[in-house]
């Protein structure tokens, strides 16, 4: 638990414990598409882009799609969509192999040097790692950007996907995150503006926030490696309760 104002830990445990950071990789993915990439352009989703391990969250975009970069960070974020973090990759990138060396790039320019992606969505490889510490800085250089902000506390994202055939459908992507989807209650005092969530067996249950206190003062809280979600929120729940009322 940070205070990102006076740029003090509040709690920790274990901080600088490498971790396996399932899709809380994203939060980095994002960073580097906004860094990198416009708004407004244009990306087709590739046969790549679809064909993810199985197991994987999606957000069930089709070979041959077009949507913005905008649309397709909302697919990323809110649903959890590895096929959108492909695309992401590749319209950034060319490629995956690229794109997870300029994340490993950008992350060690953000101060996180304990980390090392091997892939844009955070599915299981033992060479694809992070710390809390490490999540907590590439988050809180996240929410420097306007748009990831907008994405992130987002419930749902309501769109048109313009298919291969060039019709376009109507999607919804819902927010995974239980403190914005309304699924678990903030405690008392405390708003969450978002942050991203993340699950393999591997990595247990996972979830960095930004939240403010009742003073408006924000902080970001990180716990990783739970043992399910139930346990995952009960603790965060507990960390929120922790922050001081002014």
């Amino acid at each position: 638990l940070f205070n990102i104002n006076a740029q003090e830990v509040l709690y920790a445990e274990h901080v600088h414990e490498r971790l396996y950071p399932a899709s809380t990789t994203k939060m980095l993915t994002a960073y580097v598409a906004l860094k990198y990439g416009k708004l407004d352009d244009i990306v087709t989703i590739s046969a790549n882009a679809v064909n993810v391990p199985s197991g994987s969250s999606v957000a069930y975009l089709k070979e041959g799609d077009k949507l913005s970069l905008k649309d397709l960070l909302y697919s990323l974020m809110l649903p959890s969509g590895n096929d959108s973090a492909v695309a992401v990759a590749e319209h950034i990138s060319g490629d995956v192999k690229s794109f997870a060396k300029l994340m490993n790039e950008e992350a060690k320019l953000i101060g996180a040097t304990n980390t090392h992606f091997v892939n844009p969505h955070g599915y299981h490889d033992k060479n694809h790692y992070t710390t809390a510490y490490d999540l907590y800085l590439i988050l809180n250089k996240c929410l420097q950007n306007e748009t990831f902000v907008e994405i992130v506390s987002s419930n749902q994202r309501e769109t048109f996907v313009k298919g291969a055939n060039g019709e376009s459908r109507p999607v919804i992507w819902q927010q995974t995150n239980q403190f914005i989807n309304g699924l678990r209650e903030v405690p008392e005092g405390v708003s969450v503006i978002g942050g991203k969530t993340g699950n393999t067996f591997e990595a247990g249950s996972c979830l960095a926030v930004q939240c403010k206190g009742k003073d408006g003062t924000p902080y970001i809280a990180i716990i990783m490696g739970a043992s399910s979600k139930r346990n995952l929120y009960d603790n965060m729940t507990s960390l929120m309760r922790a922050i001081p009322e002014e």
